[in-house]
């Protein structure tokens, strides 16, 4: 089943009318279901339905129980009102139900990718719907939600236990990719392919770079743990695809993994996955500035143990030696006018 779009719209009509088809046997072709777009083609057809009982008794009694039926299996708007609060969040929570569905088996979505197993890659696909607004999240959401079979309290806790989730990767990590620009699509596309060889699964393909940041933000937030080894096959496989030459730059960073293995239980996940990812952007422009023979920047006069500081970190976070020292300047002179300003 794909994602309606505009679901809010028409989800009482809907529940009505599936617990008219399923529960009273009653019968409607497929054109009219190929008519049904808005509301009101909703309304028209429930109504022409119910109408079509020939006791106006049973007529009043089955409009009450469709009442009951909306009031009692679908949740109230309310408890969807925070995925509205932007589009990072709407974005994210398409990504949940998806690699973290509710328990019972959904026609929306299936049980999920992990790494490991990509064969069990989310029923959802791009060619579904043009999924692009947050209005657009928050429907498919809606929908998976209506559609799962488990009690409103159940529900419920579904949309608590995902919203603690996002609360919690938001509080960890509130700008993951801050290093990237995302208005540039360069970048933008550098990340995604980065992710995608270090196999992070995409269920979606994105309409634009827009689009595609957020589901690259959405994807780390959504991304599960994997352990030691998984880590070490990635990078094995992916050193085989490198020159010799590109290979000895990497060395410190195979040390680092190594340190992970010693260390593993006490480093997140996920911030070494962003450290990987980092070091990876960094020694991208770091080769890209030595095959372009860009000049050397004109250093002011240091010290030869403090250019060798400013070399390593020119290295680790791929900036410029002159934008480097501007930015410690910048962070310096905050850190002098916050103390002056609470001495007074």
């Amino acid at each position: 089943m794909g994602v309606i779009k505009n679901y809010r719209q028409i989800r009482e009509y809907k529940k009505c009318l599936d617990y008219i088809v399923h529960a009273w046997n009653a019968s409607v072709s497929d054109n009219d279901m190929k008519q049904l777009v808005s509301r009101g083609d909703y309304h028209k057809l429930v109504r022409a339905l119910v109408n079509s009982i020939p006791d106006k008794e049973k007529i009043k009694e089955a409009e009450a129980l469709l009442v009951a039926v909306v009031n009692n299996e679908l949740l109230s708007e309310e408890h969807f009102q925070w995925l509205h609060d932007s589009d990072r969040i709407a974005c994210f929570s398409l990504y949940y139900i998806m690699f973290h569905p509710a328990k019972n088996k959904s026609s929306i979505t299936s049980n999920g990718c992990t790494i490991s197993d990509c064969s069990k890659k989310p029923a959802m696909k791009n060619g579904d719907i043009d999924i692009i607004t947050r209005d657009d999240y928050v429907d498919a959401i809606m929908q998976y939600v209506d559609a799962i079979e488990l009690p409103l309290t159940d529900k419920i806790k579904y949309l608590s236990e995902m919203q603690q989730y996002w609360r919690k990767e938001y509080n960890t990590h509130p700008q993951p990719f801050d290093w990237l620009n995302k208005k540039s699509e360069e970048d933008i596309q550098w990340a995604w392919d980065y992710m995608v060889k270090n196999l992070v699964h995409f269920p979606l393909r994105p309409i634009n770079s827009c689009q595609r940041w957020q589901f690259i933000e959405a994807a780390f937030y959504t991304l599960p743990e994997r352990d030691f080894t998984e880590l070490i096959s990635i990078r094995t496989r992916n050193q085989m695809r490198m020159s010799k030459k590109a290979q000895q730059e990497s060395n410190t960073q195979d040390l680092e993994v190594v340190n992970f293995q010693l260390n593993h239980e006490n480093v997140h996940y996920k911030s070494k996955f962003l450290k990987e990812m980092r070091n990876a952007w960094a020694q991208k422009n770091w080769r890209e500035r030595n095959r372009t023979g860009q000049k050397k920047e004109k250093v002011p006069k240091l010290d030869s143990v403090t250019l060798k500081k400013l070399n390593q970190i020119q290295q680790e976070t791929g900036e410029g030696i002159n934008d480097i020292i501007s930015r410690l300047v910048e962070e310096e002179l905050s850190h002098f006018e916050r103390k002056k300003f609470w001495s007074h």
